[in-house]
């Protein structure tokens, strides 16, 4: 599922998503291909996402 940080302009594929009435969790299984792009560039744009704590 893409979820889409800043409107029409950057979206990320998290490995998993979880959705329900109050909270959003999100998942990201880092592996030697994706560590560095997951825990830098997704990062720092989940920072960004008010609602997540």
């Amino acid at each position: 599922m893409k979820l889409e940080i800043e409107k029409d302009q950057f979206y990320v594929y998290p490995d998993l998503i979880y959705t329900c009435p109050d909270d959003l969790v999100i998942f990201e299984v880092l592996s030697n291909s994706t560590a560095l792009y997951d825990k830098e560039v997704k990062l720092k744009y989940y920072k960004r996402i008010e609602s997540l704590q």
